[in-house]
C-alpha cells in the first residue's frame, strides 16, 4: 500500500504530520540563528492547515503552513530568519516522513530505504516556501488565508447531466474529469470529508491557543448601573405592557418598602384596596331555543336514499317483502 494510500486509510496520520512540520520547521529556524538566549524557548508563529485534496479531488496528503519569518522569544522580541532553503526543508521531511512511517510498522524499512535513495525532485516531497508577506498588507494575507481554507472543488466548474447521471469536473489546468454516475463522483468527494470533531487547521508555537497570543485584547468592561427597576417588573412590563409600580390613581411611581410574606397582613392588605375575594361570576348562559319541526310526519321519499321502502319504524321488514 502507497503512502497517499495510508493516510486515505488513516486520518490520524494528518495530525502527527502536522506536529512533524512543526517541529522540524522550529528546530531548522533555530538552527539558523546564533543568539545567547535559550533557544529551546524560541518559537515561530504556525497556522497549519492540512489538506487531502488535488486538482481532481485525487488523494494529495500536502499541507499549507502560514509562518512567521523567524522566532519569538518568551519576553516578546523576534528575530528573523531570511533564506528558506527549500531543497534542505525537502530533504529532511521526507527523512522525517520516511521514518514515522517506519516507527508506525506502517512502512517496511527496507522500502524507506530505497525511496532514500530516490533523486529528490523525484521522491513525491515537495517543499515550497512562497514570498514573505508583510503584517500591513491585510489584502495578501486575506488570499493567503482564504487559498489555505479553499474547498476540495469549486462548484462553478461541476457540471451534472441529469439525463444520464453524469458528473464532470473541469480542473484548473483545463483537464476534465467525467464520472460515469453521481455516485462515483460523491464517493471521490466523500474521502475527503474529515471525521466528527477532527480538526483540519491548527495553531502552533506562538500562535497556540494556550499562549493567547491571537486572542483579541480585553477590552474594558463599563459597569452598568443596576436597573431600578425590579426583573420582576419589566417582565411584566415586556409581557403585558402594564408598569406594576405605577399608581393606578395618581400615575406616580409607587416605592416598595418591605414585601408581605404573612397571610394575615395579605389579606387585610388585600381587602382595603377592594380585591379580596374572587370576583362576582356572570350568570350561566341560557340554552338557545330549539328550531320548530318543519318536516311533516310522513316524509316525502328520498330518491338517493338507501333505506328499503317496506323498513319500518320497528327496524325489521316485513314478512311478505
Amino acid at each position: 500500500m502507497g503512502i497517499r494510500a495510508r493516510f486515505r486509510q488513516d486520518r490520524s496520520l494528518f495530525r502527527s504530520t502536522a506536529r512533524l512540520v512543526t517541529r522540524l520547521l522550529t528546530r531548522w529556524m533555530r538552527e539558523r540563528l546564533s543568539i545567547q538566549q535559550d533557544l529551546k524557548r524560541a518559537h515561530p508563529g504556525i497556522l497549519l492547515a492540512q489538506q487531502s485534496f488535488g486538482d481532481q479531488i485525487k488523494i494529495h496528503p500536502h499541507f499549507h503552513v502560514l509562518t512567521t519569518a523567524g522566532l519569538f522569544l518568551p519576553d516578546g522580541s523576534f528575530y528573523s530568519v531570511s533564506d528558506f532553503d527549500e531543497t534542505e526543508l525537502t530533504a529532511r521531511l521526507r527523512r522525517s516522513v520516511l521514518f514515522s512511517l517506519v516507527r508506525r510498522n506502517l512502512l517496511l524499512p527496507e522500502n524507506a530505504a530505497r525511496m532514500m535513495g530516490w533523486p529528490l525532485e523525484r521522491s513525491g516531497f515537495n517543499v515550497y516556501a512562497g514570498p514573505v508577506v508583510q503584517g500591513e498588507d491585510r489584502d495578501r494575507l486575506r488570499g493567503l488565508v482564504r487559498y489555505l481554507l479553499r474547498a476540495p472543488l469549486s462548484l462553478k466548474r461541476l457540471d451534472y447531466d441529469e439525463a444520464s447521471g453524469q458528473a464532470r469536473y473541469r480542473a484548473s489546468s483545463g483537464d476534465i474529469k467525467t464520472w460515469p454516475h453521481a455516485i462515483e463522483f460523491l464517493a471521490d468527494l466523500a474521502q475527503h470529508i474529515p471525521k466528527a470533531r477532527q480538526q483540519t487547521v491548527s495553531y502552533h508555537g506562538w500562535f497556540a491557543n494556550a499562549t493567547g497570543h491571537l486572542s483579541r485584547k480585553e477590552e474594558q468592561v463599563v459597569e452598568k448601573a443596576p436597573n431600578p427597576r425590579g426583573r420582576w417588573a419589566a417582565r411584566v412590563l415586556r409581557v403585558w405592557q402594564v408598569d406594576p409600580e405605577l399608581c393606578p390613581r395618581c400615575g406616580k411611581r409607587m416605592q416598595r418598602s418591605r414585601a408581605v410574606l404573612e397571610r394575615l397582613e395579605l389579606v387585610r392588605l388585600l381587602k382595603a384596596l377592594g380585591r379580596f375575594g374572587y370576583p362576582p361570576r356572570p350568570p350561566p348562559r341560557q340554552p338557545e331555543p330549539l328550531e320548530p319541526d318543519i318536516y311533516h310526519d310522513d316524509p316525502a321519499p328520498d330518491e338517493c336514499s338507501q333505506i328499503p321502502e317496506h323498513w319500518d319504524e320497528t327496524g325489521q321488514l316485513p314478512l311478505d317483502w
